[in-house]
């Protein structure tokens, strides 16, 4: 075991890994309650951000290890957009430091011990299809929920290609975590051990029959119980949510983002993991 990493830990996951919410725990006079999961930026202020940072799970890992943690400094996201966001940060990214480019950061490998990853919704990615010689392109919920008008041509382009909604789905969800397998597999090329776990339950049966991802994946223990993905987790025991989270705060917003308490369970699995890995060497 080891209390030092001496090169950088990358997070990347969706606003389950960038902290969202957690400026609550500050009790800052200037801390403005927003709705729901909703993030408004105009909301919020440097002071609230930086908090945040000192008290998500990266940090907490990093801490551990006395090494830095590298995290998307935006909120949200899909794994589409966190695989590429990263991707091109190591191959595209602008070398020197630019304090206010909306660019990519150049990020080499040689700098990365662990790349860690927290995977989000399926539906969140982006889905294109070709309908009466227009190409259509939106995010996957918007084409599969059936309270919008555009799911008909979803269901008009499964019948042309002769596909049912189930092997749809199937088959994104499987292009999803393939897609973040190949890149986690490309990165361990360049001697970066990756570590991944879940918020949504729909990638486990993919991960429980692929060893490779099997050897990779966190659950989570928590009152004696083991859970297999955030969701689960969160929802059997609200505590976990800032919204229910009465214990660290009088009167919690209405976010059911993972509380503080939360963070540092996850942190307490993956530092875990990490200490599992160097135990190998």
């Amino acid at each position: 075991m080891t209390d030092r990493i001496t090169k950088g830990i990358v997070f990347a996951g969706c606003s389950f890994t960038w902290g969202s919410g957690l400026w609550y725990y500050s009790k800052l006079p200037t801390i403005i309650e927003q709705t729901g999961q909703s993030f408004h930026t105009q909301k919020m202020n440097i002071s609230h951000i930086d908090y945040m940072k000192s008290v998500r799970f990266p940090r907490i890992v990093a801490n551990h290890f006395n090494t830095f943690e590298i995290v998307n400094p935006n909120n949200g996201g899909s794994n589409e957009t966190m695989l590429e966001w990263w991707k091109n940060c190591f191959t595209n990214g602008v070398r020197g430091y630019k304090a206010f480019d909306s660019i990519y950061p150049h990020l080499d490998y040689n700098e990365i011990s662990y790349f860690v990853v927290q995977l989000t919704h399926w539906h969140r990615n982006n889905f294109t299809l070709n309908y009466n010689n227009e190409e259509i392109k939106k995010e996957l919920c918007g084409w599969i929920d059936e309270h919008n008008p555009i799911n008909s041509i979803l269901m008009q382009w499964l019948s042309d290609n002769d596909m049912g909604v189930e092997d749809f789905i199937s088959n994104e969800i499987i292009k999803n975590i393939k897609s973040i397998k190949e890149f986690l597999q490309h990165l361990e090329t360049f001697n970066i051990k990756t570590i991944l776990f879940t918020w949504t339950p729909e990638y486990i049966d993919f991960i429980e029959s692929d060893k490779w991802l099997k050897d990779r994946f966190i659950q989570f223990n928590y009152k004696n119980t083991n859970y297999n993905c955030l969701e689960s987790l969160m929802n059997e025991n609200k505590e976990l949510m800032i919204k229910y989270d009465f214990e660290n705060l009088e009167n919690p917003a209405d976010d059911e983002h993972p509380s503080i308490g939360c963070h540092k369970l996850i942190a307490k699995h993956i530092i875990n993991k990490i200490n599992i890995y160097e135990s190998k060497g």
